[in-house]
C-alpha cells in the first residue's frame, strides 16, 4: 500500500484563494472598463447623430453604467430609465401603457419624415443592443476578458 500526503496543503489552498480574489478584483475591472466604454459609446455615437439625434441631452445623459457582483457572477449593465428612450430602444409597444405612448408620441413624433410607420407609431430606433452587438462582433469584450485573465 502506498500512502501519500501534501505538506503545505493549508498553504497551496491559500495561495489558489489570493489568485481566485485577485482574478475576480481583475475581471470586475474589466467588464467596468467594458461598461464605461459602452456607455461613451452610445453618449457620443448613437445619440449624437448615428442613431437618433441630441435635441436636449436629456436622453444621452440617462445613459447609466452599472457594474454589479452576486455570488461569482459580475454584470455590467449600460441602461436609461427615461421613458422615451426605452420606446425608441424596444419600439413603441401598446403594451407599454397607453397613455404613456400617445404623450411620448406626441411630443417626439414629427409629422411628414421617416420617423413613423403608416400607423403613426415612431420607427424603433435601438442604440443600446446594436452597441453591445458591435462590441460583441469587434472582439472588444472577448480582448478585454483575456487581458483581464492573463
Amino acid at each position: 500500500m502506498i500512502d501519500g500526503y501534501v505538506t503545505g496543503d493549508a498553504e497551496v489552498v491559500v495561495r489558489f484563494q489570493h489568485l481566485s480574489d485577485a482574478l475576480s478584483r481583475e475581471l470586475g475591472v474589466a467588464i467596468g472598463n467594458l461598461t464605461k466604454k459602452m456607455q461613451r459609446s452610445v453618449r457620443n455615437d448613437k445619440l449624437a447623430g448615428q442613431v437618433l439625434k441630441n435635441r436636449t441631452g436629456h436622453l444621452s445623459q440617462s445613459i447609466h453604467e452599472a457594474v454589479t457582483r452576486d455570488g461569482n457572477k459580475i454584470v455590467g449593465v449600460v441602461s436609461t430609465n427615461v421613458f422615451y428612450g426605452i420606446g425608441w430602444e424596444t419600439g413603441w409597444a401598446r403594451s407599454a401603457g397607453a397613455s404613456a405612448l400617445s404623450s411620448a408620441k406626441a411630443k417626439f413624433k414629427p409629422k411628414g419624415t421617416a420617423d413613423t410607420f403608416a400607423n403613426g407609431r415612431p420607427r424603433k430606433r435601438a442604440f443600446l443592443v446594436p452597441t453591445l452587438q458591435e462590441f460583441e462582433s469587434a472582439g472588444t469584450i472577448r480582448q478585454e476578458i483575456e487581458a483581464a485573465t492573463n
